[in-house]
């Protein structure tokens, strides 16, 4: 006989999906409502996810707020729980460190970029501690950064190996060629080296 297709489960909010995600062995992640399994990182990805968060600490080494990896969540609302590639967090008083990023760190793919550019951006506009917002294209070096100014998003774009990435919010930088450290690019495509592709929308 053949088999019948699992449906998915109901779920009405973030609580629902932490049961449910908890008896299954994948990594998933809540996107309004919907679970989203994650695929497994390539080499490009993890280096870039380890190159965020070794400089960042050495910078920010002595300071109340220290990057975390992917398993540290962000909750946003009764229906979204994500797993950024890389965030910071800064300490509360009493020494603990709450899921209320500083900084989100996404390192794109073919799998995530969709998400990692529109709901998900979205969603973290609305995070009140956020203060930047940093995409890293593992294609080539190209580092996008959303700092929320006075009258709303700011817009950065810092392509090749030279300069930095300014994080106010935290007071450093990250030099782009320690983003990107053991990073082998795969051949560039002619094609879409002309097409140039417009930043996603900052408003909520």
């Amino acid at each position: 006989m053949p088999r019948t297709a699992e449906r998915a489960p109901i779920l009405r909010d973030v609580d629902d999906f932490l049961a449910c995600a908890e008896s299954r062995p994948e990594r998933w992640q809540f996107v309004e409502g919907r679970l989203v399994m994650m695929a497994c990182a390539s080499d490009p990805h993890d280096f870039l996810t380890v190159n965020t968060i070794l400089p960042s600490g050495e910078r920010l080494e002595g300071e109340p707020c220290l990057p975390q990896g992917p398993d540290r969540a962000v909750r946003i609302g009764r229906r979204n729980f994500y797993l950024p590639d890389a965030s910071v967090s800064c300490r509360h008083v009493d020494g603990t460190f709450p899921s209320e990023p500083v900084l989100v760190i996404e390192v794109l793919s073919a799998t995530t970029e969709r998400d990692d550019r529109g709901v998900k951006w979205h969603h973290c506009q609305t995070l009140p501690s956020l203060r930047h917002y940093l995409l890293l294209n593992q294609d080539e070096p190209l580092a996008e950064l959303f700092t929320r100014g006075a009258e709303g998003w700011i817009y950065t774009r810092h392509e090749g190996l030279e300069g930095s990435v300014p994080l106010s919010a935290l007071g450093i930088e990250l030099p782009v060629a320690e983003l990107y450290a053991d990073t082998v690019f795969p051949p560039r495509d002619e094609a879409a080296d002309a097409a140039v592709e417009a930043p996603p929308a900052a408003a909520i």
